[in-house]
């Protein structure tokens, strides 16, 4: 009767070790985070967290597969909540209200005044006139009569039958705040302006980061003719979504831009072969200030650059550099003694949180105070307990093999007695 119970005991020991050994959930909440990186100590109940631009090539491009953890002086493991902040704080746009109309011998002129309370830095003008190029002289005032020059020999133009489709009527300028604006077009014909829009006053600006680049001029493709093709390495795969041209020509120009990011290669008679894929189009002018193609963010080292040239000269072409809106969270960091964050986890794979810190968000009017990152690391729980054993199999499988054989020989000496 002794025997019996004492193998059922240990029968019960190996089975009950068994399924804890196979349940490392037991263990740690976050034990499947490939990377970390150590918070500092924060200072306010809410602060800000750059989020590596490498890191979005380890969680496969999931905005949301980053958790901050918290591990209290108990040793408890504590999920901090967050939310990626709006990028801009903006007024909406608001139209001019016209005060006065007429010719002049510089050009039809238009008087407006403003009602924003804020600076602003564009001015739409909605145009109903097609074909032209004019140029335009911007003036601003606080009070009529008293104008200070804001542009001048500022170029717009429709492309709309010749060439197009293209359209440039935004005029862009250092932000001022003037209760008058004064626009004078000069070199269209029967100016037809219905009215004028002001940009989005952004009130917080998100950061952006460039990323220096390799530039190759590829020649001319067979499936291509009269395209310019540029290929683009990065030092590492980033998250991006914005590519910058430094153009040296002066001369006027409108080119049709594409942007495509590097699928994957395969090898076709002896010879490699690229997939790429369009990730965002637009075009080159000399008449943009910046020179910038923007389109949704993407996890990217290698892209190239088609450049429409049709039946003119290739652009000359100094540089160009890729960048992104530098990707950064809001998190509310409290009951904890160390804080981490952590990415790269597979049972987070494409799984969006949901947290209340959103209605804390609303209510902020400046942006938080930065958390720094410590230098990456392959993730460790910071949670003391077994899992540090067995987060490796082999580990695990050497224990049960040492449990079976303790109780063989158990069970081999109860059975000589």
């Amino acid at each position: 009767m002794n025997t019996f119970f004492f193998m059922s005991k240990l029968r019960l020991l190996f089975f009950g070790f068994l399924a804890t050994a196979l349940s490392p959930q037991v263990f740690a909440q976050f034990g499947d985070c490939l990377y970390q990186h150590d918070l500092e100590q924060p200072t306010e109940l809410i602060h800000e967290v750059k989020l590596p631009p490498t890191a979005f090539a380890k969680t496969g491009g999931d905005r949301y597969n980053f958790r901050v953890y918290g591990v209290a002086a108990s040793g408890d493991t504590l999920e901090m909540p967050w939310a990626y902040p709006n990028f801009l704080r903006s007024s909406p746009p608001l139209l001019l209200k016209p005060i006065n109309a007429g010719k002049t011998s510089q050009g039809d002129r238009f008087t407006y005044e403003s009602e924003s309370y804020y600076p602003i830095q564009s001015l739409k003008l909605d145009l109903r006139n097609s074909d032209f190029e004019g140029i335009v002289t911007l003036e601003g005032a606080d009070k009529l009569g008293d104008w200070q020059t804001v542009l001048s020999n500022y170029r717009i133009i429709d492309l709309s039958k010749n060439g197009g489709p293209y359209r440039f009527t935004t005029l862009k300028f250092s932000p001022s705040i003037y209760r008058y604006y004064r626009i004078t077009i000069a070199g269209v014909k029967d100016v037809d302006l219905r009215f004028v829009e002001e940009g989005a006053t952004s009130r917080t600006m998100s950061d952006t980061l460039l990323f220096d680049s390799n530039l190759k001029v590829l020649s001319e493709l067979a499936k291509l003719p009269k395209t310019s093709i540029y290929e683009v390495n990065l030092s590492n795969e980033v998250l991006i979504d914005q590519i910058h041209f430094k153009v040296a020509d002066t001369l006027q120009y409108v080119r049709k831009v594409e942007v495509q990011i590097l699928l994957d290669s395969f090898k076709q008679a002896d010879e490699v072969k690229y997939r790429y894929r369009t990730v965002g189009s637009g075009a080159l002018s000399s008449v943009e200030p910046a020179q910038t193609i923007r389109f949704t963010a993407r996890v990217a080292r290698h892209f190239r650059i088609l450049i429409h040239d049709q039946d003119n000269e290739p652009l000359t072409i100094e540089g160009v550099s890729a960048g992104v809106h530098e990707p950064r969270i809001n998190v509310r960091l409290s009951g904890a003694e160390r804080y981490f964050l952590a990415f790269g986890c597979k049972s987070l794979f494409q799984r969006r949180p949901n947290y209340d810190i959103t209605q804390d968000l609303a209510s902020l009017n400046e942006r938080p105070p930065v958390l720094k990152l410590a230098p990456l690391n392959s993730f460790v729980s910071p949670v003391k307990s077994a899992e540090g054993l067995f987060s490796n199999s082999l580990w695990l499988y050497g224990a049960l093999v040492l449990v079976a054989g303790l109780l063989g020989w158990m069970a081999i000496g109860m059975m000589k007695k």
